[in-house]
């Protein structure tokens, strides 16, 4: 089966690049919403078995816990400053399906060659997309897909 057009991430690469404009011609760079910030973002991924998806996602990327969450069906993990939350049935909204998210990394081509090792599911290929980004997309037994990315177009994934 083909990928789709603009690869794993629904368009959103080429949405990157066709932005439009922000109030008064350019892209905002600080907040618009004075006396808060953002400090960051972190995809819950609902799965069947927290210890298995934590060993999983160990196995494959080098995860480790971030977050002590004993006693909850629940785990915090991460490495190099980005986390993931896997939630258990226990810990997630009702009707939660599969989630997906996008990672960007320094070092794609190392860690698709980590997971091929590591037996994960390459859920779809490492592709130079035409937005500048390389990319694959990892799958759990779960069902969630974490796409990992790296630019190589010059640009800063930070």
């Amino acid at each position: 089966m083909a990928p789709p057009p603009c690869g794993p991430v629904s368009c959103v690469g080429a949405a990157i690049l066709e932005a439009p404009a922000l109030a008064g011609g350019e892209r905002a760079k600080e907040a618009v919403m004075p006396g808060s910030r953002y400090l960051s973002a972190r995809p819950n991924l609902p799965v069947a078995d927290v210890t298995a998806a934590r060993e999983y996602y160990r196995a494959n990327l080098g995860f480790e816990t971030t977050t002590p969450t004993e006693g909850f069906d629940l785990a915090i993990i991460g490495r190099d400053g980005v986390e993931v939350a896997l939630l258990g049935p226990e810990a997630r909204f009702p009707d939660a399906g599969p989630a997906s998210a996008y990672l960007t990394v320094e070092g794609v081509d190392a860690l698709h060659e980590q997971v091929q090792a590591a037996g994960g599911v390459i859920d779809y290929p490492l592709t130079d997309e035409a937005w500048g980004l390389r990319n694959f997309v990892l799958k759990d037994a779960d069902g969630n897909r974490l796409t990992l990315g790296e630019w190589v177009d010059g640009r800063s994934g930070q």
